[in-house]
């Protein structure tokens, strides 16, 4: 009897035991997912600041009207996407944990933009479509918990998409993202109004590389109305050109100035 009750006492603790290993097993996470480089979200304007250009002079060059067409999508981005860029920059140097309930992993954070301080929570889960990631925002005494933007990336972290909602206040869709990097880099990136009701919905402006000798990088720009700028330019020298509607391209040098096309 002694003996059953000993088989008994060890079977139960195998069971235990095996129950033990086996949850452990289901738990065991693995390593998160890489995040997506800030050029993800970041479009390159740097080779088309004009804001030091054109002071007093009755016609704009060549380089310069290439320039306005690139700075007023800057000049609307830089507002619209400040708090969504700070908060994914920030994100990028967190430590992730799991949610084991939830099955994701999730940065949990303080940041502080233009003045306000906010917690934020990205969540990345691992789906047969790619990493889906959530980035959810609340504001100190203001909004909470409100899904700011959301998208999906290959699981090889070399394509993939943003969708982002107007702000915590107003979380409606405001602009998609398509993307593509290569070596932390964006190869290829496009922003595109979603916001219904608004003029500019459908307009967009992307930005790609190219193995072109001679010109090598390039934007177009399609407003909401078909409207469309075609530029393209030297990443190296600078040289470059654009054309309105299909039209004759309009051309200048490497110190920007207005040149005979060839």
């Amino acid at each position: 009897m002694n003996k059953l009750k000993q088989l008994g006492v060890l079977l139960l603790a195998f069971t235990f035991m095996f129950a033990a290993c086996t949850s452990d097993e289901e738990v065991n996470p693995g390593t998160p997912p890489e995040l997506p480089p800030a050029s993800s979200m970041e479009m390159d304007f740097s080779q088309f600041d004009n804001s030091a250009n054109s002071g007093g002079r009755e016609m704009a060059t060549n380089w310069e009207t290439a320039a306005t067409y690139v700075g007023v999508w800057n000049v609307v981005l830089a507002v619209g996407m400040a708090v969504p860029v700070a908060s994914f920059k920030a994100a990028i140097s967190q430590r992730a944990s799991y949610d084991s309930d939830r099955g994701l992993w999730v940065w949990n954070f303080d940041h502080k933009v233009v003045g306000r301080t906010y917690s934020f929570e990205l969540t990345g889960e691992v789906t047969e479509a790619g990493v889906e990631w959530n980035m959810y925002a609340s504001e100190e005494n203001g909004f909470q918990n409100v899904l700011w933007y959301s998208g999906i990336m290959a699981t090889n972290g070399s394509t993939g998409y943003w969708e982002l909602n107007k702000d915590g206040d107003n979380p409606t869709p405001y602009l998609r993202i398509d993307w593509e990097v290569e070596n932390e880099e964006a190869a290829y990136i496009k922003y595109k109004n979603i916001e219904t009701g608004t003029a500019g919905f459908g307009s967009y402006i992307e930005y790609g590389k190219t193995t072109d000798v001679d010109l090598n990088r390039y934007y177009n720009i399609i407003g909401a109305g078909g409207a469309s700028v075609e530029i393209e330019w030297s990443h190296e020298t600078g040289v470059g050109h654009y054309r309105v509607n299909g039209g004759n391209y309009l051309c200048w040098n490497a110190s920007f100035e207005d040149v005979a096309c060839q």
